[in-house]
């Protein structure tokens, strides 16, 4: 059920993981709207409402900076693996850990799957 706090809308929407292809289908749909709520308020109202996530994924862009990350990660439990992914188109890939997280920068898609590769296998 979405709240409303000091006139903006708070809800979340699922996106179907079902499989890959539901996935993107799912992400499709999103959009950037006025009153959206900060990164930090999302992943708050998230961590409120899904109280059994294993792990959360922060999909954003390069503006996001890392103090943001960093209050964005802290609002989920501490036994929920939090992994931020930051879409950059001119960055190079790198993964990196920082304070208890792990950020991914990505500047193509085809950049996540050899990141996530090799975090798998460190």
């Amino acid at each position: 059920i979405p709240r409303v706090v000091r006139g903006r809308l708070r809800a979340i929407r699922d996106i179907s993981a079902a499989s890959p292809r539901a996935l993107l289908d799912g992400f499709c749909t999103v959009e950037a709207l006025e009153n959206t709520m900060p990164l930090e308020g999302i992943c708050r109202l998230t961590a409120e409402t899904k109280n059994d996530l294993s792990i959360a994924l922060i999909v954003c862009g390069s503006r996001v900076t890392t103090p943001t990350l960093r209050r964005a990660a802290l609002a989920f439990p501490a036994d929920t693996a939090v992994i931020a992914v930051v879409c950059d188109e001119r960055a190079h890939p790198r993964m990196q850990g920082i304070g208890g997280f792990t950020v991914l920068t990505i500047g193509v898609l085809d950049d996540l799957a050899s990141l996530m590769l090799r975090g798998a296998g460190a």
